[in-house]
């Protein structure tokens, strides 16, 4: 029952928490931000990327 208890403790506080947190680093340290950015900006200026290069960034973030 102990187990348990300490369990549902982490699943329903510690987790969500830290699992936040680490969302934003990993986002802050694989430059995210710049790859969503660059796909933006071939969407509202269409030439600005070439197809090869919008498929490379979307497969940088699928690995991401």
């Amino acid at each position: 029952a102990s187990f348990a208890s300490i369990q549902w403790i982490s699943d329903t506080t510690t987790l969500p928490s830290v699992m936040n947190d680490l969302r934003i680093r990993m986002s802050e340290e694989l430059h995210l931000s710049e790859l969503r950015d660059r796909l933006n900006q071939g969407r509202s200026q269409p030439n600005r990327l070439t197809a090869r290069e919008k498929l490379e960034l979307w497969e940088r973030l699928k690995i991401l």
